[in-house]
C-alpha cells in the first residue's frame, strides 16, 4: 500500500487539477444562515455560531443584533453613537438607518421601514427581512420548526491578481519592492498568494518575468497576472560643446560622450540643440538617453553666446541650411526687387481642369470637353459622399478615323485625407515620370483612361492627379463621380452634370510657359512671383458646359519652365510662401526636390532652400502651382554669403561616440 501512495496523491491532485471549480472558476455559491427566533444559537453554511443576543419578534417584524448582520451578512458595521445611526455597507450597498426612524437610506434614497430600528434589552436591533433582502439575500420561514432562513446566492466569480513594481526598473543589487493589488469582484477575501519568479535582489541586468496568482476564501485561484520585471543600470548622459562660448551665428558643434553600463543601444532626444544660436545669453541645450530597457539618462548644458555676430541668420541658413528643410527666414521679402523675365512663351498644349464641385458628394458629370493635339488634364476633388467615389476620366472619339492617345508624364496624389500633402505627392510623381505609353481609339469608341490615375476615393480622402496627353485627333474628355463597379461607359453618358461649388474648371490656352531670365542674378537680392495675378498673369478660358468665362486662378496645373541663363556668382534658390501654407514639389536642373521634404511650409517668416548654384551655371527650373496649397509663392534668388573658412558640417554637427 505505502509502494501505491504516490500514485494515489497525484491522481488526486489530478482530479484536482481538472475539478469545474479550478478549471472553469468556481459553480455558484450559497451562503446559507439559518436561526430561531428566542435562541441565540444558528447556523452559517451549517457550521453552528452563537449570537450575542437572541433574535426577537415584535409586531411580526425579526429584529436580530447588530453584530450578527455584519459578522455574518458580510457588510461593515459603523454605529454613530450621536444620533444613534447605524451604516452597513458592502462593495455595492450602503444602507443607513437610525434607530427609532421610520425610514433608511440605501445608497443615497430614502426606504420606508415596517419597523424602524429599536433598543431592545440594551442592545440595538435591526429588521432582519428589510437588511437580508436589502443585501441581495433571500429569506425564507418555516412555520413548523420557526425557523429563518436567508440565502445569499454568489455568482461564479473568480479572484483577480494584480500588482505593480514600486518603480519601472531596479539597477542590479537593489531591494525589489512590489505592491500586491489583488481584489474579489465580489468581494471575497483573498486568503493565499502564490509569487513565481520573483526574487528580493536580481544582480544581473536583464528582463525578468514574474507572475501571481491569488486564491479567494472559496478556494478559488485566479488566472496568472505576468509582468516584466526590469532589472537595469541606467544609461549615463553626457555631452559638451566643442568650445566654451560661440558668438552669434556661430555654428556649434556638440560632442556626445553618453554610454550605457550594460552595453545597450542608446536613442538621443534633443531639445533646443540649436546648429548656431541668434541671440546673445545663456542658451539650455538638453540631451535624453534611452537604452533598450527603457531606461533613461539626462544632461543639461548652457551655451553661452555672446553679443557678438558671426553670421547673420539669413547668412548661416544660406550657408548650412539643408537642402528641403524648412529654415526660419525673417527678411522682408516683399521689399526684394521682383525679377524682369526677358522672354515669356506660352505653348500650345491646353490644359484641361476638373476642380469644381471640389468636394463630392453624388454621382454626376464633373466636367467635359473636346480637345486634340497637346493636352494637360488635371484633377483635383474630395469625397464627401457617404461611401467610397471614383473619379474617371473617359475619352470618347467623336471623329470618323482612330485616334492615338499617347500619356507623356503622369503623377498621382492620394488618396488621402492629408490634402496638402496630395499636392506634393502628384507632383514629385509627374516630374520624375519618363515612361510614355498610348492607345488607341476607333471612331464612336468611348473607354476610360488613366484608371490606375484616379482610383476609389473612401468618404474624406482626396485625389489630385496630372497627366500630359497628345491627342492625334479630336477626343471628348469627360470627368464623372461615380461609385465604384458601375458601367461607368454606359453610365457616364446619362450623368447630369454637377453645379460648381466656387472652385475651377475649364479649359485654358497656355499650359506651358517658358520664361528666360537673361539679367546676371547674384549681385542683389530678388524674387520670382507666382500665383500672383498681378505679376503672374492667370490663363483664360472657358467652361465648356456652360459656355461661359472662365479664369484659372493661381495657375494651377500650368507647368512652367524658367531658365536662369547668368549666374553671376554663387547663388540660393529659395522658396518663401506668402498665401498661406504650402506643399509642393519642383525640379532643378532634370533632378525633382520636394518642397518641403516633410510636412509643409508655413507662411511669411519661412523658406525651403532648393538648391545652391554655381557661378557661372545655366540653371532651368520646372514649377507648377500644387492643388491644395496657398499661393502666392516666391521664388527668391539670393547671393551666396562668404563663408569664413570654419569647417562645419550641419549633417554631423551632432558627433556621437559610443562606448
Amino acid at each position: 500500500m505505502r509502494k501505491n501512495l504516490p500514485i494515489l496523491l497525484a491522481l488526486l491532485l489530478f482530479f484536482a487539477l481538472i475539478s469545474p471549480a479550478a478549471a472553469a472558476g468556481a459553480a455558484p455559491v450559497s451562503n446559507v444562515i439559518c436561526l430561531v427566533p428566542g435562541s441565540r444559537e444558528a447556523t452559517v453554511n451549517g457550521v453552528p455560531r452563537v449570537l450575542d443576543a437572541a433574535p426577537v419578534v415584535i409586531k411580526n417584524v425579526t429584529f436580530v443584533p447588530l453584530r450578527f448582520v455584519s459578522e455574518n451578512l458580510k457588510a461593515e458595521l459603523t454605529w454613530t453613537p450621536e444620533g444613534k445611526l447605524v451604516t452597513f455597507k458592502t462593495p455595492r450597498k450602503t444602507i443607513v438607518m437610525q434607530v427609532n426612524s421610520p425610514v433608511a437610506v440605501v445608497n443615497g434614497v430614502e426606504q420606508p421601514l415596517l419597523s424602524p430600528p429599536r433598543i431592545h434589552s440594551n442592545r440595538t436591533m435591526v429588521p432582519l427581512r428589510f437588511v437580508s433582502e436589502t443585501l441581495d439575500g433571500t429569506v425564507g420561514f418555516d412555520p413548523a420548526t420557526k425557523k429563518i432562513s436567508i440565502v445569499f446566492v454568489r455568482a461564479s466569480k473568480r479572484p483577480v491578481a494584480e500588482f505593480t513594481f514600486a518603480q519601472p526598473q531596479f539597477r542590479p543589487g537593489e531591494l525589489v519592492s512590489v505592491t500586491d493589488l489583488s481584489y474579489h469582484p465580489e468581494d471575497l477575501s483573498i486568503v493565499e498568494s502564490k509569487w513565481i519568479g520573483l526574487h528580493d535582489v536580481y544582480t544581473v541586468p536583464g528582463v525578468y518575468p514574474v507572475s501571481l496568482q491569488v486564491q479567494d476564501e472559496l478556494g478559488n485561484w485566479s488566472d496568472p497576472c505576468t509582468k516584466n520585471l526590469v532589472i537595469n543600470n541606467p544609461p549615463e548622459a553626457n555631452f559638451t560643446t566643442a568650445k566654451s562660448s560661440y558668438r552669434i551665428g556661430e555654428p556649434i558643434v556638440y560632442k556626445n560622450f553618453s554610454s550605457d553600463p550594460d552595453g545597450h543601444e542608446l536613442s538621443y532626444k534633443w531639445t533646443n540643440n540649436a546648429m548656431a544660436f541668434f541671440e546673445p545669453g545663456r542658451h539650455t541645450v538638453t540631451l535624453t538617453v534611452t537604452d533598450t530597457l527603457g531606461g533613461t539618462g539626462t544632461a543639461t548644458v548652457e551655451v553661452l553666446v555672446e553679443n557678438e555676430v558671426y553670421y547673420t541668420k539669413e547668412q548661416f541658413y544660406l550657408l548650412y541650411g539643408q537642402n528641403s528643410k524648412v529654415i526660419p527666414y525673417d527678411e522682408r521679402v516683399l521689399d526684394f526687387k521682383t525679377v524682369s523675365p526677358d522672354e515669356v512663351r506660352q505653348g500650345n498644349r491646353v490644359l484641361v481642369r476638373s476642380n469644381s464641385p471640389e468636394a463630392i458628394d453624388r454621382e454626376g458629370l464633373l466636367y467635359r470637353d473636346t480637345v486634340s493635339g497637346p493636352a494637360r488634364v488635371f484633377v483635383h476633388h474630395i469625397n464627401q459622399a457617404a461611401s467610397e467615389m471614383q473619379v474617371w476620366l473617359i475619352a470618347r472619339n467623336t471623329g470618323s478615323s482612330p485616334v492615338e492617345i499617347t500619356v507623356s508624364r503622369r503623377g498621382l496624389g492620394g488618396p488621402s485625407s492629408a490634402i496638402l500633402q496630395t499636392g506634393r505627392q502628384y507632383l514629385t510623381r509627374y516630374f520624375a515620370d519618363n515612361q510614355p505609353s498610348s492607345t488607341s481609339i476607333n471612331p464612336g469608341e468611348a473607354v476610360p483612361i488613366l484608371s490606375d490615375l484616379l482610383p476609389p476615393m473612401k468618404p474624406g480622402s482626396c485625389v489630385s492627379a496630372m497627366a500630359d496627353l497628345d491627342l492625334s485627333g479630336p477626343v471628348e474628355l469627360s470627368f464623372v463621380a461615380l461609385a465604384p463597379g458601375k458601367n461607368l461607359v454606359e453610365q457616364s453618358a446619362n450623368l447630369a452634370p454637377l453645379p460648381r461649388d466656387g472652385h475651377i474648371r475649364g479649359t485654358f490656352g497656355g499650359a506651358d510657359r517658358e520664361i528666360v531670365v537673361s539679367e546676371r542674378l547674384g549681385r542683389e537680392r530678388l524674387r520670382m512671383v507666382f500665383g500672383d495675378p498681378a505679376q503672374d498673369a492667370p490663363a483664360a478660358g472657358i467652361d465648356a458646359l456652360t459656355g461661359e468665362t472662365a479664369v484659372n486662378h493661381g495657375n494651377y496645373g500650368v507647368v512652367y519652365t524658367v531658365t536662369l541663363e547668368r549666374i553671376y556668382r554663387d547663388l540660393a534658390l529659395v522658396m518663401n510662401a506668402r498665401g498661406g501654407n504650402f506643399c509642393g514639389a519642383l525640379v532643378v536642373n532634370g533632378s525633382p526636390v520636394p518642397v518641403p521634404a516633410e510636412s509643409f511650409l508655413p507662411p511669411a517668416n519661412a523658406a525651403v532652400i532648393i538648391e545652391r548654384v554655381s557661378q557661372g551655371d545655366e540653371t532651368v527650373l520646372e514649377f507648377s502651382p500644387p492643388s491644395g496649397s496657398f499661393l502666392p509663392v516666391n521664388l527668391l534668388l539670393l547671393p551666396m554669403p562668404q563663408s569664413k573658412g570654419e569647417n562645419f558640417d550641419p549633417a554631423n554637427y551632432i558627433q556621437t561616440a559610443h562606448s
